[in-house]
């Protein structure tokens, strides 16, 4: 072999080499990239889960701080009309006697339960009871369109007047009439009780009149 052909072959060689070395460092390149994006995918992976898990604690926290926030403000005052059965007097049937006074004045009793559910006191409480006649009451309504008359009883006359939380109890109402004794029968009445920063607490009834 000359020179010049041994020449031309050790070309060929270093090429070679050298056309494998470019291919070894290309596939090193790609691997160590895509190793690299594995590795910064997965720490960004981790970090990214990190964030989440904190900004999700985070709000678990807030979450449970306001729950006790909550948990510190008391149930705002809660009246329920009750009948003498200790169920709510909406719909019911309820018996009442009407006598006359000393001066000749016929007078309505009747009884019933409140409650208070909630947490807080009532505040003085003011009520008002509405019929038709013959429950003929003191004042004509003022409020309410299918009722004729109503009565009105201020917190001084309602003992007692404001409820504590969680308590309950027995009230015997009286109700001044016209002179005349209604007749024995069965009316359509509604009791409304005014209490707490503009709360009403009211109760369709029937009234049953026993002379």
């Amino acid at each position: 072999m000359d020179d010049v052909t041994k020449y031309r072959f050790d070309a060929v060689e270093k090429l070679i080499e050298h056309t494998e070395k470019r291919f070894d460092d290309v596939k090193w390149y790609f691997g160590g990239a895509a190793t690299l994006f594995t590795v910064g995918f997965s720490i960004l992976t981790l970090i990214l889960s990190w964030n989440y898990k904190s900004e999700r604690d985070g709000l678990r926290d807030f979450e449970k701080d306001i729950k006790t926030e909550l948990g510190r403000i008391d149930a705002p005052p809660d009246l329920q009309v009750l009948g003498v059965d200790r169920m709510p007097l909406a719909g019911q049937e309820v018996a009442s006697t009407v006598d006359k006074d000393k001066d000749g004045w016929a007078v309505l009793h009747v009884n019933l339960f409140l409650k208070n559910r909630g947490a807080t006191p009532t505040g003085q409480m003011y009520m008002k009871l509405y019929g038709n006649d013959p429950i003929h009451l003191d004042n004509r309504s003022t409020d309410e369109s299918n009722y004729k008359y109503e009565a009105y009883v201020q917190p001084k006359d309602l003992q007692p007047n404001e409820l504590p939380g969680g308590m309950s109890f027995e009230y015997y109402l009286n109700f001044y009439l016209q002179k005349e004794v209604p007749r024995a029968g069965k009316y359509r009445s509604l009791m409304k009780f005014y209490y707490g920063k503009g709360k009403v607490a009211e109760a369709p009834f029937i009234l049953v009149v026993t002379p």
